[in-house]
């Protein structure tokens, strides 16, 4: 596959995570568990109009019902973020230099996350799933990123305000 086709994969592949994400933390915001956490008036103000305009979104089953099953969604979203790190970790022909060990770390990381996801998401065992997989994934990629972006800047891969963030 030529490069430029695995960095336009790797840019592409988040947009589902990114899209759906609202519709999934406003239907958590709609169960038991979220209610208590939709209180502050700066979540209302975004939930509020979300829920009210797709209202059909989250009432074509129960409450946690309608979560889990947008949480399942993740599963692909993070599926293809993985998919995406490992393509544009084929642009780094540079089998030297600093931070390389970043690309190793960073898909480890991806990985541990999607298993969080499934575990979450498909699993009987979502809080242990969550402190297991999920939470240790998301202290990991907040350590690796600059590291992950300092090498995508370096070699000139992929975007620079993908690098950056």
């Amino acid at each position: 596959m030529e490069n430029s086709t695995l960095v336009k994969a790797a840019l592409l592949a988040p947009l589902p995570a990114i899209a759906f994400e609202p519709i999934t933390a406003s239907a958590y915001f709609r169960t038991k568990d979220g209610a208590s956490s939709a209180n502050p008036s700066w979540i209302s103000v975004w939930t509020r109009p979300v829920q009210q305009h797709l209202h059909g979104l989250f009432t074509w089953a129960s409450a946690d019902t309608v979560y889990l099953t947008y949480g399942k969604v993740f599963t692909l979203a993070f599926a293809g973020m993985l998919c995406g790190l490992v393509a544009l970790r084929r642009t780094d022909a540079a089998d030297a230099g600093r931070f390389r060990w970043a690309w190793k770390v960073g898909v480890a990381a991806y990985a541990l996350a999607l298993l969080g996801i499934i575990g979450e998401y498909w699993s009987p065992w979502s809080n242990l799933a969550f402190v297991g997989l999920s939470l240790p994934s998301i202290l990991l990629l907040f350590v690796i990123s600059p590291f992950l972006g300092a090498r995508m800047l370096k070699q000139g891969i992929g975007s620079r305000p993908g690098a950056w963030m």
